[in-house]
């Protein structure tokens, strides 16, 4: 997704496809999961197979019942546990074609949705781009939206928008914030590198992500499918189970959905509604890596949510004001344990050197200032309007100083390409 080759040719070629497939949804799907499966092969030339293995299990499993449905979780969740405590470099997409693959074989052996055909189940897993990080689909709505897949002039305007609004807050935004929230993890920092983790770490886990959300739903939406939002404004939670609503919200609900509310969710007393919290952020939290760090980000989210459920925290009686500063302070340092490379880490011995400063300022220039600004300023932001031709004319120059900034770099990988 942020290559060169994936804006140059691959996109070209998706609009080329559907230019000539017409109103044909057979071809049109055809076109799209052998784009897909060639992106596939080119993000993960050494386990694609594993991969696609695993998307034709999903189609094909759940076709023999319930029980073939759940033998396809536990394998999907076995694949998980032993990939990530093999620590192998991860395949692009296992992860989210894993899940969507537990959702349409749970799905489509309750009712929720008809079983579809291979070439839309293929497609649905690894549509290209949301294959790499996201979001999350059900099943039974992207089959809808597939079937009405085309080019409409509109929907290209739109998608464009999206998806270059989306590259540049990624590599523009959240590239220049990474080394702010890595600074704390330097050998013996400055205090105020760890005050500027503290703030930019969970900046730029946002931008970057929320970035990737957006090439994905803004290439998709080019060829006229709607993916699903995964972000609504986070940082204007007032509590930590807002926080939850409107964060990478289509993880949120998988886990409800699959894991919550199976568990019993609210419905069998506060004390079994605390463990049901524990194990859904602890089993989040892990879903990232079999890491410490990890763990105990999970942890951290899980004790504070069980807090709050339990009565124990009641932030609804506090000012508005004070409300927002608590959902900022945990989730601010919730971040900086999620960045931790390890657990020791996590231990700081801070210094007050020269070199320590130095180290600081060095990081602190004019492109790491705006960065910083921009990032804190969009997610307040209300949603503006300006004339077309302005429009147009910004995202011109976004577009040429991005892929600029590709070639230059010729690569630059997505944080939650990885997990």
């Amino acid at each position: 997704m942020l290559r060169p080759l994936y804006w140059s040719a691959l996109v070209p070629l998706m609009l080329a496809g559907l230019l000539l497939t017409g109103k044909k949804p057979r071809l049109t799907r055809c076109w799209l999961m052998l784009l897909s499966l060639a992106f596939l092969i080119w993000a993960a030339p050494a386990l694609w197979p594993l991969t696609l293995v695993m998307a034709l299990l999903a189609w094909a499993l759940p076709r023999l019942g319930r029980k073939a449905a759940l033998g396809y979780a536990a394998l999907s969740l076995t694949t998980l546990v032993v990939l990530k405590l093999l620590r192998v470099d991860w395949p692009t997409g296992l992860s989210f074609v894993l899940l969507q693959g537990i959702a349409y074989g749970l799905d489509t052996t309750s009712g929720k949705a008809t079983p579809g055909t291979l070439t839309e189940t293929v497609t649905y897993l690894t549509f290209f781009p949301k294959l790499s990080a996201g979001p999350l689909a059900k099943f039974g709505s992207f089959r809808e939206e597939l079937s009405r897949a085309s080019l409409r002039s509109e929907s290209i305007e739109k998608g464009l928008s999206l998806a270059i609004g989306g590259l540049a807050r990624k590599l523009l935004i959240a590239d220049s914030l990474r080394p702010l929230a890595l600074a704390v993890f330097t050998d013996r920092p400055h205090p105020l590198a760890g005050a500027m983790s503290l703030v930019a770490c969970g900046l730029y886990v946002y931008h970057d992500f929320m970035g990737a959300t957006d090439m994905a739903r803004g290439v998709a939406l080019m060829a006229g499918i709607e993916l699903p939002e995964n972000f609504n404004r986070p940082f204007s939670a007032l509590s930590l189970r807002d926080f939850w609503r409107r964060w990478h919200m289509s993880l949120s609900g998988f886990l409800r959905e699959y894991l919550y509310i199976p568990l019993g969710g609210s419905r069998k007393g506060r004390r079994r509604t605390i463990i049901n919290l524990f194990v859904v952020f602890v089993a989040m939290g892990l879903w990232h890596g079999f890491t410490v760090p990890f763990l105990l980000f999970g942890l951290w989210h899980g004790f504070l949510m069980a807090l709050e459920h339990s009565g124990a925290l009641r932030t609804e009686s506090w000012p508005k004001a004070l409300r927002r500063v608590y959902t900022l302070g945990v989730v601010s340092v919730s971040f900086v344990i999620f960045m931790a490379p390890d657990a020791a880490s996590l231990v700081r011995d801070f210094s007050l050197s020269y070199a320590s400063w130095q180290s600081v300022r060095m990081l602190i220039s004019p492109l790491s200032v705006a960065a910083l600004a921009l990032g804190i300023a969009l997610p307040c932001l209300p949603k503006m309007t300006c004339p077309a031709w302005l429009r147009r004319v910004a995202l011109l120059l976004l577009l040429i100083v991005c892929y600029a900034h590709l070639l230059a770099a010729g690569f630059a990988p997505l944080l939650y390409a990885q997990f």
